[in-house]
């Protein structure tokens, strides 16, 4: 019963963010602009993995909205509601963070689409998509809703949590590996580059088929997805206690 109250929360939620300008603008012109600069920077050349990173920049682009979502609710009026739900309060507002990353996910249509124009304006031919890149993509959502979690109880009581989204959103981009393969990070920055589970997601469609050394990945990238989870879920769990304790629910 509460896995159905849940999803349709996040419905609620992603048809509520869609409706805002900021979000729907942020979900299409983040891709966009990347996938411009990707084939200008290719000299307008098809590469494989392409309509890949050019997917998974839209997916973090909106996942970094969480930052200032729960100030966002409180501009709307509607965080003492949901702060003071019958329903478990991690429920709520998992919902919430769930959808920002969500929205994310109609980079993936807009990359298909500007890969299949310039395929037929440019005479090449379309990318193949690989399982890995499917894999990849399933496991790139994971890694972003859990980073929505997370990225929300850190800033959780900011009230410039906003100014901070451009501050996280390139060096992920940088350290993922969308921009510059890991394979030639120095070994110091490969390894804090895996401290993000998106990382791993990107190395999973990195290989050409399905080999023993992928399951490493997909291990990491679920484990630091779940501890990204615990930790967030503990964080606002606190900061709702907190809140109502003091009667105050002005959280950002």
């Amino acid at each position: 019963m509460i896995v159905k109250k849940i999803i349709n929360m996040i419905c609620f939620h992603v048809k509520n963010l869609w409706s805002t300008s900021f979000f729907r603008q942020t979900s299409v012109i983040l891709p966009l602009s990347f996938f411009l600069l990707s084939v200008m920077g290719s000299r307008w050349t098809l590469k494989d993995d392409l309509l890949f990173n050019a997917s998974i920049s839209g997916l973090w682009g909106t996942t970094t909205t969480a930052t200032g979502l729960i100030a966002f609710q409180r501009f709307q009026g509607v965080l003492q509601y949901l702060a003071l739900s019958t329903l478990p309060s991690w429920s709520v507002f998992l919902s919430l963070m769930i959808s920002a990353a969500l929205i994310g996910l109609v980079a993936v249509p807009i990359s298909f689409f500007c890969t299949y124009l310039l395929s037929l304006l440019s005479y090449q031919r379309f990318p193949d998509v690989t399982p890995n890149q499917v894999i990849g993509l399933l496991l790139a959502v994971l890694a972003c809703v859990a980073s929505a979690v997370l990225l929300s109880t850190l800033f959780v009581y900011s009230r410039h949590a906003s100014s901070f989204e451009p501050l996280i959103l390139v060096p992920v981009w940088m350290l993922c590996g969308i921009v510059v393969p890991t394979d030639t990070f120095p070994p110091l920055l490969k390894e804090i580059a895996f401290i993000h589970p998106l990382t791993s997601a990107v190395r999973v469609a990195r290989f050409n088929s399905i080999v023993p050394k992928e399951l490493i990945f997909i291990f990491l990238c679920c484990f630091l997805s779940f501890i990204y989870i615990l930790i967030g879920a503990f964080g606002l769990k606190n900061a709702i206690n907190h809140a109502r304790i003091k009667g105050d629910l002005s959280l950002s």
